[in-house]
């Protein structure tokens, strides 16, 4: 998905969500990655 980080060596067998960070063998859901506020 949009934004997503998939650890290193990790083994991918489904869809990533988008703004996850996802890692292991099979690769597993470890945290949701929050956007920024823009600062003006």
């Amino acid at each position: 998905g949009y934004g997503a980080i998939v650890g290193a060596n990790s083994v991918v067998t489904h869809d990533v969500p988008p703004m996850t960070i996802v890692g292991g063998n099979p690769a597993k859901f470890i945290k949701k990655i929050e956007p920024r506020e823009k600062m003006s």
